[in-house]
């Protein structure tokens, strides 16, 4: 048995398969250097594989930061015959690199062409690269891009496509003062999708709201009151030890200072 295990881990058609799972899962890295074990084999597969497997890759060259390798690898699918949803999912790998270049204008044409398409595995992550990019350039307001990301919300369920319409959403909540709806977002998608790539981002950018909520002031244009429940609320991301005492801390002297010494009290015993 392990020798036919040893034959698949060095095999380097395996590794193309490996690379392909990996850009899928959201793991750069790994993709990069599995597909880098398969590159003498890729050319053995058939055309619509490797029409498959060019875009996959990119993105990983891509978001590794290998922004020549990536330009390489899409003009390869471009020149390949490949089928029309191969083709619209490199051409939003082409509209990130658009956007990471500083290209904005060329990125937005891209993804709203995208958009277009009647797949919305492929729709749905193009739409969201036109709400980001109309926010950065002022082209909507924080509330028509809150609106325009909740439809996206519902259109698509479940994966990396769905956490990242949810990050950016509570990160517009956020910066728009919104803090229940940000952390009702956040939390919401963290709970359903643990385990589903990006599902740990969500959980960081809860920790963090909540922390510059409580401990770096953000919440002190709250009334103290709405301050309490909204901490009550999502007690669960308080953090352990020194940062979650002080958090309790600066809470309930907000309390004090308004003469809610009840519920300071209560604060306090809970912690």
């Amino acid at each position: 048995a392990n020798s036919s295990a040893g034959s698949i881990t060095n095999d380097p058609a395996a590794k193309v398969w490996q690379g392909y799972i990996a850009s899928n899962q959201g793991d750069w890295e790994g993709a990069r250097r599995a597909f880098a074990a398969g590159a003498s084999v890729i050319d053995d597969f058939p055309p619509e594989w490797r029409a498959r497997f060019g875009p996959a890759h990119a993105m990983a060259a891509l978001e590794t930061g290998d922004l020549a390798a990536a330009h390489q690898l899409l003009a390869y699918v471009f020149s390949q015959n490949a089928p029309a949803t191969d083709q619209l999912t490199a051409r939003l790998v082409q509209a990130r690199l658009f956007d990471v270049t500083g290209d904005k204008t060329r990125a937005l044409a891209v993804y709203r062409a995208v958009g277009r398409a009647p797949l919305d595995a492929i729709a749905t992550p193009a739409r969201l690269g036109v709400v980001k990019l109309e926010l950065e350039t002022g082209a909507v307001t924080a509330d028509q891009a809150a609106q325009r990301l909740e439809e996206l919300k519902w259109r698509w369920r479940g994966d990396a496509t769905e956490l990242a319409v949810i990050r950016s959403l509570g990160d517009i909540y956020l910066k728009q003062g919104r803090y229940r709806e940000a952390l009702d977002a956040l939390r919401g998608a963290g709970k359903r999708m643990a385990g589903v790539p990006g599902a740990a981002e969500i959980q960081t950018d809860l920790s963090n709201a909540f922390r510059a909520l409580f401990l770096e002031g953000a919440a002190d244009g709250l009334q103290p009151v709405q301050a309490l429940a909204l901490f009550y609320d999502f007690r669960e991301q308080t953090p352990i030890g020194a940062d979650g005492d002080e958090m309790v801390r600066r809470l309930s002297r907000r309390l004090i200072g308004v003469d809610l010494l009840g519920q300071a009290a209560e604060l306090l015993k809970h912690q």
